[in-house]
């Protein structure tokens, strides 16, 4: 929700118009805007791992930390993509509120945050193999907790790259769009 959050207030300022004229790189605007939430966000983990580790007696002896980053940067790059879609509907509709709901929502019911996806009916499964945060939470689990190696993540891992590789181009040529549509319209500066 950075993105879509940073285009909103940067939109009521009156700032984004002035962004968006430069010579700049459409993609170096947009990670610059979120930058502080990806290390505030970053910096959360970590002491989420401490308080884990200090306040409830968690071992993380022998966690594969290496995994464990790698799946968090992946992680990092798919929720990003989704992000900065959410930001291009914000530029187009003005709002970005019933996009993220439902990223959100189906990421909550369908992703293994609350409980395992294995206890799904098996049309649910199949669709919660389509999110991104089924894959990061398991390999995260897996890699932290019970210490698996990475070649046993390799699945999880490469499904992480899928989406990244495909989400990527989609979300930064998605953004371009909304912009030029924005441009066009006149509604850059208007939320």
């Amino acid at each position: 929700m950075s993105f879509s959050e940073n285009i909103r207030k940067e939109q009521m300022m009156g700032t984004l118009e002035a962004m968006l004229v430069t010579p700049t790189k459409t993609s170096t605007i947009i990670v610059s805007m979120s930058l502080w939430s990806f290390i505030f966000a970053s910096i959360s983990i970590v002491i989420y791992l401490l308080l884990g580790r200090f306040l409830f007696g968690i071992s993380f002896q022998g966690a594969n930390f290496l995994a464990a980053g790698i799946i968090l940067l992946l992680t990092i790059i798919s929720f990003s993509c989704l992000g900065i879609i959410s930001a291009g509907f914000i530029m187009i509709f003005k709002k970005g509120l019933p996009f993220n709901w439902l990223i959100s929502s189906s990421f909550q019911l369908l992703g293994g945050i609350y409980y395992p996806i294995t206890i799904l009916p098996k049309s649910l499964q199949v669709i919660s193999h389509l999110l991104p945060i089924t894959y990061s939470l398991r390999s995260l689990r897996l890699s932290l907790l019970q210490r698996y190696p990475t070649a046993a993540l390799t699945q999880d891992i490469f499904a992480l790259s899928i989406f990244c590789i495909v989400l990527l181009p989609i979300s930064i040529l998605f953004f371009r769009f909304t912009v030029r549509r924005a441009k066009i319209g006149g509604s850059l500066s208007h939320y």
